[in-house]
């Protein structure tokens, strides 16, 4: 009995250490390291520029462009050996370059906690999702890309997974433009 419970003992402790080590492997110092280092990451989920969306002490939210210059949602958490990503996504039809056929686009990453898209900053005051009212940020004062101008990108981090979601956006008057009246 006691051979038994040795073994399982050793294996608890070799499968610890396996996972600190993992943990230790893909966490870095800063953000921006931690985004721009992550191994084994396709070039369609590779961030170029940064945009900034909120940091907390043990998570945050960056939004960049990839090389076909679409928006990328980066979700990290931050571990006892540093910032790690989590998550990271593109966005269907999100890409600076070409012109916004809707007043939005956009796209979900971890598990339907956090949706995201990319608006016309000029038509677009205001986003709700499932009734509450989504960050913006215009995206043309951290992107040096003539596609950027007049775009802002909005996200809403919930609380817990949804199950769906119901975008609307708003003009300047408070007119509802998306979905269509």
């Amino acid at each position: 009995m006691k051979d038994r419970l040795a073994a399982v003992a050793v294996i608890l402790i070799l499968y610890s250490i396996i996972a600190l080590a993992e943990q230790y492997r893909g966490s870095f110092d800063t953000i921006e390291e931690a985004i721009r280092n992550q191994a084994g990451v396709s070039e369609t989920l590779q961030v170029q520029e940064l945009v900034p969306a909120f940091q907390s002490r043990d998570h945050a939210l960056y939004f960049g462009v990839n090389s076909s210059q679409s928006i990328v949602g980066v979700y990290l958490t931050k571990t006892m050996f540093g910032w790690r990503v989590k998550s990271r996504t593109t966005g269907t039809g999100m890409e600076l370059t070409s012109e916004l056929q809707k007043p939005l686009g956009g796209g979900t990453i971890k598990d339907n906690e956090l949706i995201y898209g990319l608006a016309n900053a000029n038509l677009v005051q205001e986003v709700r999702v499932n009734g509450t009212r989504a960050a913006i940020i215009p995206i043309d004062k951290y992107l040096p890309y003539p596609g950027a101008e007049g775009k802002a990108v909005w996200y809403l981090l919930f609380k817990k997974r949804e199950a769906s979601a119901v975008i609307e956006a708003f003009d300047y008057s408070g007119s509802r433009v998306y979905p269509s009246p």
